[in-house]
Protein backbone atom coordinates (compact mmCIF):
# COMPACT_ATOMS: atom_id res chain seq x y z
CA UNK A 1 0.00 0.00 0.00
CA UNK A 2 2.91 2.30 0.68
CA UNK A 3 4.13 1.81 -2.90
CA UNK A 4 0.69 2.80 -4.22
CA UNK A 5 0.64 5.95 -2.08
CA UNK A 6 4.21 6.96 -2.99
CA UNK A 7 3.95 5.78 -6.61
CA UNK A 8 7.06 3.67 -6.15
CA UNK A 9 7.97 0.66 -8.29
CA UNK A 10 8.57 -2.60 -6.42
CA UNK A 11 9.84 -6.09 -7.12
CA UNK A 12 7.30 -8.79 -6.34
CA UNK A 13 7.89 -12.51 -6.13
CA UNK A 14 4.78 -14.60 -6.66
CA UNK A 15 3.63 -18.10 -7.45
CA UNK A 16 1.43 -18.47 -10.53
CA UNK A 17 -1.47 -20.90 -11.11
CA UNK A 18 0.99 -23.60 -12.17
CA UNK A 19 3.16 -23.31 -9.04
CA UNK A 20 5.97 -21.50 -10.84
CA UNK A 21 7.73 -18.80 -8.85
CA UNK A 22 8.34 -15.56 -10.76
CA UNK A 23 9.84 -12.19 -9.96
CA UNK A 24 8.65 -8.96 -11.59
CA UNK A 25 9.10 -5.23 -11.32
CA UNK A 26 5.68 -3.58 -11.20
CA UNK A 27 4.21 -0.11 -10.69
CA UNK A 28 1.35 -0.60 -8.17
CA UNK A 29 -1.91 1.19 -8.95
CA UNK A 30 -4.15 -0.15 -6.16
CA UNK A 31 -4.44 -2.82 -3.49
CA UNK A 32 -7.97 -3.74 -2.49
CA UNK A 33 -8.24 -6.77 -0.23
CA UNK A 34 -7.32 -9.72 -2.45
CA UNK A 35 -5.97 -8.19 -5.68
CA UNK A 36 -3.01 -5.97 -6.45
CA UNK A 37 -3.53 -3.98 -9.64
CA UNK A 38 -0.23 -2.87 -11.15
CA UNK A 39 1.33 -1.80 -14.42
CA UNK A 40 3.73 -4.48 -15.61
CA UNK A 41 6.36 -2.84 -17.83
CA UNK A 42 7.49 -6.22 -19.18
CA UNK A 43 4.11 -6.79 -20.83
CA UNK A 44 3.28 -3.05 -20.99
CA UNK A 45 -0.13 -3.82 -19.55
CA UNK A 46 -2.08 -3.34 -16.33
CA UNK A 47 -2.34 -6.69 -14.56
CA UNK A 48 -4.02 -8.04 -11.47
CA UNK A 49 -1.99 -10.16 -9.05
CA UNK A 50 -3.64 -12.20 -6.28
CA UNK A 51 -2.17 -10.93 -3.01
CA UNK A 52 -2.20 -14.43 -1.48
CA UNK A 53 0.17 -15.58 -4.25
CA UNK A 54 2.74 -12.81 -3.61
CA UNK A 55 5.58 -14.26 -1.51
CA UNK A 56 7.70 -11.12 -1.14
CA UNK A 57 7.80 -7.42 -1.98
CA UNK A 58 10.92 -5.28 -2.07
CA UNK A 59 12.41 -2.10 -3.45
CA UNK A 60 13.75 -1.99 -6.97
CA UNK A 61 17.56 -2.17 -6.87
CA UNK A 62 19.28 0.94 -8.13
CA UNK A 63 21.34 0.57 -11.30
CA UNK A 64 25.09 1.15 -10.86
Amino acid sequence: REAVETRTSVVISYVDNHGTSTERVVHPVSVEGGPLTAHDPRSDDVRTFAVHRITSVGPVAASP
